[in-house]
C-alpha cells in the first residue's frame, strides 16, 4: 500500500506566522511593553496549536506534503510532514512556549527587549520550519533563519564574554551553513533532486 499524502496550509503557517510578527514586536516597542510580550506569547501559543491541529492528518498514517512556493527549478519552499517530524515540531513547539513564558520574567530588566522578542521569534520560525523541511533546500533556508538570529540573542548582554561567545557561534555556523551550502550543490550534481528521497 502506498504513503498516502495529504496538501495542507498548517506548515506554512506554522512558519510564516513567527517570521511576520518581529514587524508588530518592532512597531509596539519599549511604548507597548505588555502588548508586545502578549503578542510574542501569544504568537508562541499559536504555533503550538497549530502544530497540534496536524496530529490527526500523521496519525491517521497521512504524510504533509505542502509546497509553499517555487523560486526557480530546484528551489523552492516545501514542507514534509510524517508522525516523526511531527513529534519533534510538537515538542519544540510547547518547549519553545515555556521558554516564551519563563523569558518574560526573566527578561524584564533587560535592555533592547523589543530587539531580543524580534530575534525570538525569528529564530522560533526557523527552528520549526527545519523541522518540517520537505527538501534540502527549505532546510538550508529555514537552518540559515534559525541560526543567523540565534547569534542577536548570543550577544544580548553585550559585555566581552557574551561578544566572545558571539565571535565564535558567528565563526561555527557560517562554517556550518557554507559546508551545508557545497553539500547541497554536490548533492543537486551527483542526484539531479534536493528532495530527501
Amino acid at each position: 500500500m502506498g504513503m498516502t499524502t495529504v496538501n495542507s496550509w498548517l506548515p506554512g503557517a506554522i512558519t510564516v506566522i513567527p517570521l511576520s510578527m518581529p514587524i508588530v514586536v518592532y512597531l509596539l516597542g519599549e511604548r507597548y511593553a505588555v502588548y508586545r510580550r502578549l503578542v510574542v506569547l501569544l504568537t508562541a501559543g499559536t504555533t503550538v496549536l497549530l502544530t497540534g491541529l496536524m496530529y490527526p492528518l500523521v496519525a491517521s498514517g497521512r504524510t504533509i506534503v505542502t509546497e509553499v512556493v517555487r523560486i526557480v527549478p530546484p528551489l523552492g519552499v516545501s514542507f514534509r510532514v510524517d508522525i516523526l517530524s511531527f513529534f519533534v515540531t510538537f515538542v519544540a513547539a510547547v518547549i519553545w512556549f515555556l521558554v516564551t513564558i519563563y523569558s518574560l520574567w526573566y527578561m524584564r530588566d533587560e535592555h533592547d527587549q523589543t530587539r531580543y522578542d524580534a530575534f525570538f521569534l525569528l529564530t522560533l520560525s526557523g527552528a520549526l520550519g527545519a523541522f518540517m523541511a520537505g527538501d534540502l533546500f527549505t532546510l538550508f533556508l529555514f537552518f540559515e533563519i534559525m541560526s543567523l538570529p540565534a547569534y542577536v540573542l548570543v550577544i544580548h548582554d553585550q559585555t566581552p564574554q557574551a561578544m566572545q561567545a558571539g565571535l565564535k557561534y558567528l565563526f561555527m555556523t557560517i562554517a556550518g551553513s557554507l559546508a551545508f551550502f557545497f553539500g547541497l550543490v554536490a548533492t543537486h550534481e551527483l542526484g539531479g533532486s534536493l528532495g530527501f528521497g
